[in-house]
């Protein structure tokens, strides 16, 4: 006897984002540009104009002192300001709006000489009295936490800022490139404010050629000269030479945005023998690098944000010009975005400019800034390991737990530093994806693309100032759980916290445990570094960022 339950699969739209819109505010928003050049017939049936901005957005009312972006947070909504006003702050002197991303203090050397006799016997214990001084919160109405500045006049008096008013338009490279905000923006009075979540941001990019180009448009102006400067080779080029090439740039994004949510083979972005129609620069995310082999494909190489493709073959046409093919097939690993610089650009701008200031010449530049750059590439890793970090996106992260199981004796050293460092907690498994003799741990990796932190609702998780390392603000969690949900890796743990004495902490209001997100911090607040590399006798363990091969390499050989 079948007794299941049968039920509809949800759907992206069955709960409106932000409450959605009625057909009165759906007018009011399609008044202002640039949702009022959107053309209804551009959208299939099933993604209809309507169903877009009604459902993949909604309006929030501020009051005076509500924070709509941090600086430092990592967004997945952009915002159009019905009326009111918004203050940016440009200057922030004293630090009275972004203490959030503060960096955080290592203990004294007295207490970490304590720690094994001092820490808690109690899993998971907390000081209760921390929690006093939150960051004032309240609900905007649709069930929403809205960070509020604790004294948001004294800001507008000591910080210097910017307004932002009716028809304004912002956020939305944030929310199109997993990058962090890069302002803290607040209300200034009683303000609205028309929010769009990502998905539909992309959608309407997708299928209104108007909106792709307005918003390539407004990219360019707003972001790319600083993603030039990170690439290390163009970084060495004057201002106003990147100026004049970054005006040409044009900014796409391949494959599935979700890829930490499923899986799938991605169509090639460049095909091997295909017309090379561009300098690429990764923007964001990972690209597998594959040449023809037989029948088939041998993945040779990948590549991460502020590297570049076709820099080779480029130059290779400039010295001696004939045909213009690519080597390789570069295919998105998950997603990526990149800034496209057209073939005649970078033949007649960059390349001669980067030829007369002699960098070309300088080989080991070169091969950090487009690592892609030997005509019979070989990556320094062996074919199945870079298979491997590929298809399990184990490229993502910046400090990588790997353990060498032909050293290790399961001494458990590791995981008892651990547990020292973190008030008798461990914050991770000594357990992963098990490639031949090397184990890729539960661990954070830490990662370039922290899907973790898109959908926080109070910013609790970020990154400590301008590292790579991410932590979790243990007082600012609301214990929503999205971003255990999110970690593809399954590196985030949500916990019931106790008081110092095991007394469960419950909610005020719904009698229920408090629960909290935990994972590995890299023992930020130690000295020394992470303690588990430095607690293994066998040198078996290793913390490594998956973007230095040769690094890698060098560690499996040593």
């Amino acid at each position: 006897m079948d007794t299941s339950f049968r039920v509809r699969r949800p759907q992206r739209w069955d709960q409106p984002y932000n409450g959605g819109l009625d057909a009165e505010s759906l007018a009011e928003v399609r008044q202002f540009a640039p949702f009022a050049d959107l053309d209804p017939n551009n959208f299939p049936s099933t993604h209809r104009l309507e169903d877009i901005l009604c459902k993949d957005g909604g309006i929030r009312h501020l009051e005076y002192g509500d924070v709509v972006t941090h600086l430092g947070d990592y967004g997945s909504t952009c915002y159009l300001v019905l009326d009111g006003k918004l203050k940016v702050v440009l200057d922030d002197p004293q630090g009275l709006v972004d203490v959030r991303h503060r960096k955080l203090k290592r203990k004294a050397w007295w207490k970490l000489l304590l720690q094994p006799w001092i820490n808690s016997t109690v899993a998971e214990a907390r000081d209760v009295k921390s929690y006093e001084i939150q960051t004032q919160v309240r609900d905007d109405g649709s069930g929403r936490v809205v960070d509020t500045l604790k004294d948001p006049r004294r800001v507008s008096r000591e910080c210097r800022t910017a307004d932002l008013v009716a028809g304004d338009f912002l956020g939305e490279v944030a929310a199109l490139t997993r990058t962090p905000r890069t302002a803290t923006i607040y209300s200034a009075g009683e303000t609205r404010v028309y929010e769009l979540r990502w998905q539909g941001l992309r959608d309407l990019r997708r299928f209104d050629p108007g909106f792709a180009a307005f918003l390539s448009r407004l990219i360019g102006t707003r972001s790319f000269l600083p993603l030039l400067r990170a690439n290390p080779l163009l970084a060495e080029l004057p201002e106003a030479k990147l100026e004049s090439v970054a005006k040409y740039l044009s900014f796409e994004s391949f494959g599935s945005s979700s890829w930490y949510k499923e899986l799938v083979d991605e169509d090639p972005i460049v095909s091997q023998g295909d017309h090379l129609d561009g300098l690429l620069l990764i923007r964001g995310g990972f690209v597998r690098v594959t040449r023809n082999f037989g029948n088939g494909e041998r993945t040779v190489g990948y590549l991460a944000a502020n590297e570049l493709f076709g820099m080779t073959e480029l130059l290779d046409y400039f010295r001696r010009p004939g045909r213009l093919t690519s080597r390789y097939t570069l295919r998105p690993v998950g997603y990526v975005d990149v800034l496209r610089l057209p073939t005649d650009v970078a033949l007649k701008l960059l390349l001669p400019e980067l030829e007369s200031a002699g960098l070309l010449a300088k080989k080991d530049l070169v091969r950090r800034a487009a690592p892609i750059s030997d005509p019979l590439l070989r990556d320094p890793l062996p074919a199945p390991l870079l298979d491997e970090v590929i298809d399990r996106r184990i490229i993502n992260g910046t400090s990588t737990m790997v353990i060498d199981t032909n050293r290790c004796v399961g001494c458990d050293d590791c995981v008892n530093a651990c547990s020292v460092a973190h008030n008798g907690n461990p914050r991770f498994v000594r357990h992963g994806v098990q490639s031949a003799n090397l184990m890729f741990v539960n661990a954070c990796m830490h990662c370039r693309d922290p899907v973790c932190l898109i959908d926080c609702p109070t910013g609790a998780i970020q990154r400590v100032s301008e590292s790579s390392t991410v932590v979790i603000n243990d007082r600012a969690c609301v214990g929503c759980g999205n971003c255990a949900r999110s970690c593809p890796y399954d590196n985030i743990r949500m916990v019931e916290i106790r008081g110092r004495k095991g007394q469960p902490i419950l909610d005020l209001e719904h009698e229920r445990p408090v629960r909290k997100a935990t994972k590995c911090d890299l023992c930020v607040d130690q000295w020394g570094g992470p303690a588990c590399e430095r607690a293994c006798p066998h040198d078996a363990l290793k913390r490594l960022d998956m973007a230095d091969r040769d690094g890698f390499v060098e560690w499996l050989t040593r």
